[in-house]
């Protein structure tokens, strides 16, 4: 190589890493992760790869996913819970929405403006269990939604779940899993598939 080659190379080498400094990039990730970028004017992720348009409602609804099923299990569950919903929005028999997914269920309507989830009828159970959906574990909220965001932008974690669209927690055995396949037990949860 010329001198003019090697200060060509050096220089872009060097853009590279001034680039990967500015957009908090680790050159040489432990796994591969994308930073999160926030379109301010459309309030979307600009790089969710696997899902071109999450909203903040799509990361808003995956953390209270995670914090009402999954807070106080090890990080491995609460993003093994997260997946599941990954899986769901990109599976035919599922909404094709995070929030859709999160809140699926049979629902009434109760008043005239607006429909309610019938009580135990609902694919989460906090989403339809009566009580309040306010959070009060600042910690836990915190978690599920660096998990929320950190899955939204790279949704292959748990390799044990790579077919897993339904769990449930292990102090249950219920009726629909009878013809499904144990595909791990991590923390208090249960995961399968058909």
């Amino acid at each position: 190589m010329d001198r003019v080659t090697k200060t060509v190379v050096i220089l872009l080498i060097l853009n590279v890493v001034v680039l990967a400094i500015i957009l908090r990039i680790n050159l040489v990730p432990e796994r591969t992760r994308y930073e999160i970028l926030i379109d301010v004017d459309d309030n979307k992720l600009v790089n969710a790869w696997w899902l071109p348009e999450a909203t903040m409602a799509d990361i808003n609804c995956m953390a209270m996913n995670i914090y009402h099923e999954a807070r106080g299990e090890p990080i491995e569950g609460q993003y093994a819970v997260a997946e599941v919903v990954i899986r769901r929005v990109k599976h035919y028999n599922f909404e094709d929405d995070v929030c859709g997914v999160v809140t699926s269920g049979e629902y009434l309507p109760w008043d005239i403006n607006r429909l309610h989830p019938v009580r135990d009828q609902c694919h989460f159970s906090w989403v339809c269990d009566g009580k309040s959906d306010a959070t009060k574990e600042f910690q836990a909220v915190l978690v599920a939604q660096y998990i929320a965001r950190d899955v939204l932008t790279n949704p292959k974690y748990v390799p044990e779940l790579e077919y897993s669209l339904y769990y449930h927690g292990d102090h249950i055995d219920p009726y629909w899993n009878d013809n499904m396949v144990k595909v791990a037990h991590i923390g208090s949860h249960v995961f399968w598939y058909e």
